[in-house]
């Protein structure tokens, strides 16, 4: 089933509807578009305690620089306020997670005229007003964060990339003699940050190649991480790019290592802490007929041996290449997985939400396009059981956020 975005939208201005302009009889499934007449980028979006919505992307500031954009919506999908956040640079919002006093950590990465990247940090209150920004990083090498947690002890933990060199002693496959990382090649960034924004901490993770962190979970315990990525070559037993499972301690240091995949390239992306302490992983893999499938790997804990002994790791074969994003567990236990759907006929994307299984079987599949380039970024399940899609979405030409309310089925009933 194909759902048109942009036939269905009934109220579209330079920026969306705010809250007067609706009544309180408008559904509470919805489609709403936010932008202006330029390029803007898609995060990660939250339910909030309120059962409205915020979520963070990536805008064109009026100098036409990038900068981080935070936008809170009622549970209409009605804007209450929107801030950005950034300078006379690029600012690039990935994702975004809520804290303990109400407030929002936001993470991304900060871009200045000669290309290079450190991580940015933004802590706001609950009503987006600054309560400090930083760039982490340093004048020599890249840093860029794509995924935020908050810790037990209220510190924040991202994870992303890292061009800074690292020691053969710190590779994740000691049998690779070529292991040291030279500067200039990616690899797996972690860093925990006070709650004041002071780095506590940093470590980096790969093999000899290009490694990139793209999701991370805060154990159970409070006692450390499982964080994915992709990793090239990081197990001799399969080819390409590997799915890239980490288990660290609570300072970063690896306890066990695992990785996911077939023969070809295979890519991370995201990870979701389950109600009942499992984790589920989605990616995409690439098929001998070249066409992209859907990976799930769900793990049954965060001991050291949980990485190795996964209670699924399925396949989800599909006709055309989907890239798949984003997972969520919804309220009746199946998952919810978001990313994109090359449609061959027309040589475009449509965003995708796919309702899987316990086990990985596929229950229902939703193109969500409109006459542009669609992708989804971020899935979330609402409080009455629905789900919550962050998109970026071509529209006359432009790219504008996405933001789609449906029920666990992908409907907009």
């Amino acid at each position: 089933m194909k759902i048109q975005l942009l036939g269905i939208i009934a109220c579209l201005f330079l920026w969306s509807c705010t809250s007067d302009e609706i009544s309180n009889n408008q559904s509470e499934h919805f489609v709403k578009l936010f932008g202006t007449s330029a390029l803007q980028e898609s995060g990660e979006v939250e339910q909030t305690s309120d059962d409205g919505y915020v979520f963070v992307g990536t805008t064109i500031g009026s100098n036409g620089d990038k900068d981080v954009l935070l936008v809170k919506v009622d549970r209409f999908g009605n804007e209450m306020w929107q801030k950005s956040f950034g300078d006379t640079l690029d600012q690039i919002g990935s994702s975004i997670e809520i804290n303990a006093d109400g407030g929002y950590i936001i993470a991304g990465t900060h871009i200045n005229r000669s290309g290079e990247e450190d991580v940015f940090m933004v802590r706001t209150d609950g009503s987006g007003n600054t309560i400090w920004s930083d760039t982490i990083g340093d004048n020599q090498f890249n840093q860029s964060a794509v995924d935020v947690k908050v810790n037990t002890s209220g510190n924040f933990v991202i994870t992303g990339y890292t061009t800074a060199p690292r020691a053969p002693q710190d590779s994740l496959n000691p049998d690779d003699v070529k292991a040291s990382n030279p500067a200039g090649t990616k690899d797996i960034y972690f860093a925990e940050i006070s709650s004041t924004g002071t780095l506590i901490r940093n470590a980096a993770y790969g093999v000899n190649t290009d490694d990139y962190g793209t999701g991370i979970q805060v154990k159970n315990n409070g006692n450390g991480y499982i964080l994915v990525g992709t990793s090239p070559g990081s197990k001799v037993t399969l080819g390409g790019d590997n799915i890239l499972i980490l288990n660290t301690n609570g300072v970063g240091d690896v306890i066990a290592v695992e990785s996911y995949g077939g023969p070809n390239n295979d890519v991370a992306g995201s990870i979701h802490k389950n109600p009942g302490g499992n984790y589920s992983i989605v990616g995409t893999v690439l098929g001998d007929d070249g066409i992209k499938d859907v990976n799930l790997i769900v793990l049954p804990g965060e001991s050291a041996n949980d990485i190795f002994n996964p209670i699924t790791n399925t396949i989800i074969e599909t006709s055309e290449s989907i890239e798949a994003l984003s997972i969520v567990r919804l309220n009746s236990g199946s998952y919810g997985v978001v990313g994109s759907k090359l449609v061959t006929s027309t040589n475009t994307k449509d965003a995708i939400y796919l309702k899987l299984t316990f086990d990985g079987q596929l229950e229902n599949e939703v193109n969500l396009g409109g006459s542009g380039q669609e992708n989804a970024t971020s899935i979330k399940a609402t409080s009455d059981g629905g789900a919550i899609l962050l998109t970026t979405s071509g529209y006359e030409g432009n790219d504008m956020i996405g933001l789609i309310r449906t029920d666990a089925d992908g409907n907009l009933n």
